[in-house]
């Protein structure tokens, strides 16, 4: 629970700020943000993920807007990770690569992404993959067997 909380913190963290592309695109600028001043996104497992935020920034009124869903991602070198239309990150492989979040032709916004670990099996944690799966399937109250510490040896 405690990496959900960290990765949603970073999510809210990862910004890339775009400036006015209706207006005069001589006098735009380009600011990308990452969690806690870090140089690149690390996805550290094969479960890793990272959502991206780009939000545009009115020059003239100062006004922002979300633009995340219209930017078009490209990743170079393609399979380190996958990105979707919505700017949800996925690893494929252990490598690192550039992420471009792309407006127009002249407003682009780059993402640093560092993909390690891919390979390593991580061991199965009750807490965090047997107990979803009890939830799922309605076996989640004291009476079943959905309490911390288990019930007759599970």
């Amino acid at each position: 629970m405690k990496s959900l909380s960290l990765l949603l913190v970073q999510v809210f963290c990862l910004t890339a700020v775009c400036t006015s592309y209706t207006g005069s695109v001589e006098s735009a600028e380009l600011i990308g943000y990452l969690p806690r001043q870090a140089k690149s996104i690390h996805l550290t497992d094969p479960d890793a993920s990272q959502q991206l935020l780009v939000t545009l920034k009115e020059e003239q009124t100062g006004s922002q807007r979300d633009v995340t869903r219209e930017v078009k991602y490209e990743i170079i070198p393609a399979g380190v990770a996958r990105v979707s239309s919505t700017g949800f990150v996925t690893p494929l492989s252990d490598g690192s690569a550039t992420i471009t979040a792309r407006l127009n032709e002249k407003l682009a916004v780059n993402f640093p992404i560092v993909v390690s670990s891919f390979e390593t099996q991580r061991p199965v944690n009750f807490y965090n993959d047997v107990i979803p799966q009890l939830t799922r399937g309605g076996c989640n109250s004291g009476a079943c067997h959905g309490t911390p510490s288990g019930k007759n040896n599970f």
